[in-house]
């Protein structure tokens, strides 16, 4: 590791859990084609974007929160978390308390993937006999793919990361 990934990590883990500072995230839909959330609901992410025309640094943080596997582990997960299989509660005016996304390190662009596949971001089964479709590694392939546009140069930094699931995706 050089001394700049160090400060970016040490920068993600401050900013992450202490700032509780406000900060609008702006949500950005993506065709059903791509992958869905376990219930079939569309899925989305958030972002918040640099306002100048170009980031030298780029964070992107999946949201964790355990899996699913069975059908008795994803019913009382439906039963119990369904929050974490469907997009249908997602705020999608989200204003909420995510130092991560109030640009700590100045001038990146952030994103913020919320969790609603229930596989640790790896799966790739649209419908399964349980019911349930699995799209994780799908929908991040997608995204990455024909969503974001990277510019991919030498001098930008990418800082990814996430929580539990999340950060085995």
């Amino acid at each position: 590791y050089t001394s700049i990934d160090i400060m970016l990590n040490f920068l993600f883990f401050i900013s992450f859990f202490i700032s509780f500072v406000n900060c609008r995230l702006y949500w950005n839909s993506v065709p059903k084609s791509w992958g869905t959330c376990n219930d079939g609901s569309e899925f989305g992410f958030y972002s918040q974007l640099n306002p100048g025309q170009y980031s030298s640094t780029i964070i992107i943080f999946l949201q964790g929160g355990g899996y699913c596997f069975d059908e008795i582990s994803c019913g009382l997960r439906w039963k119990n978390q369904n929050n974490l299989m469907s997009s249908k509660s997602f705020d999608k005016n989200y204003l909420g308390p995510w130092g991560l996304f109030n640009n700590v390190i100045e001038k990146a662009d952030s994103f913020y993937f919320p969790y609603c596949t229930s596989d640790s971001w790896s799966g790739n089964v649209s419908s399964t006999n349980l019911g349930y479709s699995f799209n994780g590694a799908k929908l991040l392939r997608n995204i990455f793919q024909n969503k974001l546009n990277f510019s991919r140069s030498l001098d930008q930094r990418v800082l990814f990361a996430g929580g539990s699931a999340g950060a085995e995706g």
